[in-house]
């Protein structure tokens, strides 16, 4: 998502270019499109503070980085998206997904796909 997003970053931004590759659907496997918002769930699915260690600090430090890296932030990205979530997730759960997604996919021209309820992580 955030490749896709990437044309809406403000020039002046050190992730901004000026022909990014272009990009022309999303598919979105289970993928957080909030930095911020995943910060609670990291050290479960990657073992420690790696959200922070990459962005240089906390949102509440650099609040610009965590916007210009959050392509939840970006949107409307005008692209068609599918997204795909299992069930039964536990690194990025389903209710994940609701709470960054809620009524959303006809403004992003997305369709929601949830995987069986069998499916663990993507």
């Amino acid at each position: 998502m955030w490749a896709a997003a990437r044309p809406r970053l403000p020039k002046e931004s050190v992730l901004y270019a000026a022909d990014p590759l272009p990009i022309r659907a999303v598919l979105n496997l289970a993928g957080t499109a909030d930095m911020a918002a995943y910060i609670p769930l990291e050290n479960h699915a990657c073992g420690s503070a790696v959200i922070e260690d990459v962005m240089g600090g906390k949102p509440n430090q650099f609040p610009e980085r965590y916007a210009q890296a959050s392509a939840i932030k970006l949107l409307p990205l005008g692209l068609p998206q599918l997204i795909v979530w299992g069930h039964e997730d536990d690194v990025v759960p389903m209710s994940f997904r609701h709470e960054l997604y809620p009524g959303r996919e006809t403004r992003w021209r997305s369709r929601a796909f949830d995987v069986s309820p069998e499916c663990r992580t993507l």
